[in-house]
């Protein structure tokens, strides 16, 4: 899901409507940097706390064991069911092996929801995702739910006519644009991914009471409508918290930034009671001391110097270079050793 398509410059596509009606009535931290640039490693960091450090989570001996950064893990210890929702194929890149050890009860893929015959390589369109997501979720049972779509993205085959696309309104607008390298199919795939997110939000909020959503992409959808974009809509994602407990007396701070391993201890601080205790390397994004800086393997980012490579470190405070290199060291620290510190083979814990 690609942030720059909310920015007003952009709005004349008419691309993200859903998502800006939803961030109008909760907030949204428009420095948010995905954890990685490819689907897996954002995912693997969504799932397990643990920042992408290019040693792949998902096939390490460790992940098959509960990382206690895991979110799924703590919510379990709250009360909560857990669920992980994929729209493809839970053998692609151990992915439900991987949400299976990291704390969900239950793991369904793309095979729950429909004959294969009807979706695509990726799996099935986020509509069958979402309906199927509906009819699953009780209100009687508390959850806590990761959800990842699949129909933004290549081979760009969901029937966007039927699904109600004015195309020919893309394709003129983008007659302003005439060295554009994203074509109106493909824009049209982002607004079906938004236009179906939208009906999800109705459909959830009209059967289950005191649903809190967090709305994020896994990457940049790496199809701008100009051919030399600017860095920071290059790599930016949303995040948007909407719904239950997201008031107008809750607010972030102008400086907020984060990344996609804040998400689990936000939503933790929003509904966990008072002194329940949770391990995390990333940050409450309502705690403005420390919500500051939005890491991933290759940029930092914060509104006090804007975006910087990872190769030039050097160029920010030194408080926050530390920050950077200790979150990135204890990720893979974690996940190649183990919880020893000591770097000794003989002496590995599991």
């Amino acid at each position: 899901y690609d942030a720059w398509a909310l920015q007003d410059a952009y709005q004349d596509l008419k691309l993200t409507t859903e998502l800006q009606k939803i961030a109008a009535k909760g907030i949204q931290v428009k420095n948010f940097l995905p954890a990685a640039d490819g689907t897996i490693a954002a995912l693997t960091t969504i799932i397990s706390g643990l920042l992408e450090t290019e040693v792949m989570i998902n096939y390490q001996p460790s992940s098959t064991y509960t990382y206690p950064t895991a979110p799924a893990a703590a919510f379990k210890s709250l009360g909560y069911q857990t669920n992980f929702f994929y729209g493809g194929y839970l053998g692609w890149q151990k992915i439900g092996d991987l949400a299976t050890n990291q704390g969900f009860d239950n793991v369904y893929g793309g095979a729950h929801m429909s004959d294969w015959l009807h979706g695509s390589e990726w799996g099935v369109d986020d509509h069958v995702l979402y309906d199927f997501i509906v009819k699953t979720l009780q209100e009687d049972t508390p959850s806590y739910n990761v959800i990842m779509t699949t129909s933004n993205h290549p081979p760009f085959r969901v029937n966007l006519t039927k699904a109600g696309c004015d195309l020919a309104h893309i394709k003129k607008q983008l007659l302003k644009y005439p060295n554009s390298p994203a074509t109106a199919e493909q824009l049209g795939h982002l607004w079906y991914a938004d236009h179906t997110l939208g009906k999800f939000v109705k459909n959830i909020e009209a059967k289950l009471s005191l649903t809190l959503f967090a709305i994020t992409g896994d990457h940049y959808g790496r199809r701008h409508i100009i051919p030399n974009p600017p860095p920071l809509e290059a790599v930016t994602v949303p995040l948007v918290l909407y719904g239950a407990g997201i008031t107008d007396k809750l607010s972030f701070a102008e400086k907020v930034a984060g990344c996609h391993v804040d998400i689990g201890p936000t939503l933790i601080e929003l509904v966990a009671p008072s002194g329940f205790e949770y391990y995390a390397l990333g940050n409450n994004l309502f705690d403005a001391a420390n919500a500051k800086l939005a890491i991933n393997k290759n940029y930092v980012l914060s509104q006090e110097f804007g975006l910087l490579s990872s190769q030039n470190l050097h160029e920010m405070p030194k408080e926050l270079m530390d920050k950077y290199i200790a979150n990135m060291g204890l990720s893979w620290w974690r996940v190649v050793k183990g919880n020893s510190l000591i770097s000794d083979d003989k002496n590995k814990s599991t």
